[in-house]
C-alpha cells in the first residue's frame, strides 16, 4: 500500500469521498472493519480478501471496472499441465483502453452480451495478461480500469483456475 500511495490517490480523483478519506486519515491494515468512533475519525480500514475462481469452457466476464471499494486487485493463474501455451491464448484478464466512465456500479452498462459486444466495438484493447504459471498480476482499480475475461475456448473439460487478492477500503 506505501508504495503505491500516490497511485492509488490519483486513480481516486473522481470519488471525492474516498480521495479525501486516503488523503486525510492514516490507513491500517484490519481483519474485520471496526465501528469505535476514534478508529472510524483517523483511520482507514484495508481488508485483503483472496477468492478462487474456476470457469468452465465458454465463461467469459464483461468488461467492467470492479466496485468503489476495491484498492488493488492481484491475480495469480494456474494452468493445466502439459497444455499447449497456444490454447490459453487470451485467458488471461483482457484491460480495455476507454474513455467511459467507470466509477461506480450505476456507471456500468455492459451487463449483456450484446452490451459487452458493443464496449468492444467502442474500444480497444489495451493489455492482455499472460495465462502463466508462477506469475503475479495485479491492477489498481480506477474509473478507467476497463477489464474482462474474453469467451474461454480450450477443450470440453477445461476449468480456468486462479486466486484473486484484493485490497479493499472499508
Amino acid at each position: 500500500m506505501k508504495e503505491f500511495f500516490f497511485k492509488i490517490l490519483k486513480s481516486r480523483i473522481f470519488d471525492k469521498k474516498n480521495f479525501l478519506k486516503l488523503l486525510i486519515r492514516k490507513n491500517k491494515a484490519v481483519e474485520e472493519k471496526s465501528y469505535s468512533l476514534i478508529h472510524r475519525l483517523f483511520y482507514n480500514d484495508i481488508i485483503s480478501t483472496v477468492g478462487f475462481a474456476y470457469m468452465e469452457e465458454g465463461a467469459q466476464i464483461f468488461p467492467h471496472t470492479d466496485g468503489l471499494k476495491k484498492i488493488l486487485t492481484l491475480m495469480l493463474y494456474f494452468p493445466e499441465e502439459n497444455t499447449p501455451d497456444h490454447l490459453y491464448k487470451n485467458l488471461g484478464t483482457t484491460f480495455w483502453n476507454s474513455n467511459e466512465f467507470g466509477l461506480k456500479e450505476s456507471d456500468i452498462k455492459v451487463k449483456t452480451f450484446e452490451d459487452s459486444e458493443q464496449f468492444k466495438k467502442r474500444n480497444q484493447i489495451s493489455l492482455n495478461f499472460p495465462f502463466k504459471k508462477k506469475n503475479v498480476y495485479g491492477f489498481i482499480k480506477s474509473h478507467k480500469s476497463w477489464h474482462s475475461l474474453e469467451p474461454i475456448k480450450v477443450k470440453k473439460d477445461f476449468i480456468r483456475k486462479n486466486i484473486n487478492i484484493n485490497l479493499l477500503l472499508v
